[in-house]
């Protein structure tokens, strides 16, 4: 507990006699930073004072005078508002981040839990675009959030290596391919062939047949046709770990 909500529970109980761990456990953090750092709801008072929320709240921002931490105390209907003082606030958790390290804001709240997290999931033949990256870097920031918060993590990162797109690509490159390009720019020839792929089969429906034929081989691992689908995969995969 920081010692701005210690002070603002401190205050609390002194004034309305509440215990302390009351207080805590019915603290609000407000919808709107406007509203102060932390709110108390005084209709929890209400029965005890015989008065209405409303105008317990007025009575105790009256009453209560800022201390410590607390920079500013408001009433905004049913609810007392504090405000915390900026300057204590970061000098407190400039502190806390020089003395605890890399343990800043770790906790055990996730233990016995788990969380799954999906990466980008990009397709292998392919270019790897600001998208995937984006989704990976925000997949990899969760996981040393949740990590510190006692989570256990499963990250997925399920690439799009399987499935009839792969007859597309083996059927284009038979056809089309230049294997000069593929050497220069795997991933440039490999999209361009797949685009060219679709073109094509717009007026040669063949096409699609072919390409369903070469992927079949693929799943009863005929030499070729599957040392084709490896080479593919692993240019993308070399390309992926450049980025």
């Amino acid at each position: 507990m920081s010692s701005f909500k210690k002070e603002v529970v401190s205050l609390l109980s002194e004034t309305t006699e509440v215990p302390p761990e009351e207080i805590a456990s019915r603290l609000e953090y407000p919808p709107d930073e406007s509203f102060g750092d932390l709110a108390f709801p005084c209709h929890l008072l209400s029965k005890r004072l015989k008065k209405p929320p409303q105008a317990i709240a007025s009575e105790l921002a009256e009453r209560l005078s800022p201390r410590a931490s607390i920079d500013r105390i408001a009433a905004t209907g049913p609810y007392l508002n504090f405000f915390a003082d900026p300057a204590i606030l970061a000098t407190e958790v400039v502190s806390s981040i020089v003395s605890q390290g890399e343990d800043f804001g770790s906790s055990d709240e996730g233990r016995g839990k788990t969380i799954v997290i999906d990466f980008s999931s990009p397709n292998i033949a392919k270019p790897f675009g600001v998208g995937h990256l984006r989704t990976t870097v925000l997949g990899n920031g969760l996981y040393h959030i949740f990590s510190k918060l006692g989570y256990k993590l499963v990250r997925v990162n399920h690439l799009g290596d399987w499935g009839t797109q792969f007859g597309k690509l083996i059927t284009a490159f038979k056809l089309w391919g230049d294997e000069a390009h593929l050497e220069k720019d795997p991933i440039g020839e490999l999209f361009d062939l797949y685009v060219e792929f679709h073109r094509r089969a717009e007026t040669d429906s063949s096409l699609e047949e072919k390409a369903r034929e070469e992927f079949r081989k693929v799943e009863k691992g005929e030499t070729e046709t599957s040392e084709l689908w490896r080479r593919f995969k692993d240019l993308s995969l070399q390309d992926f770990d450049r980025i």
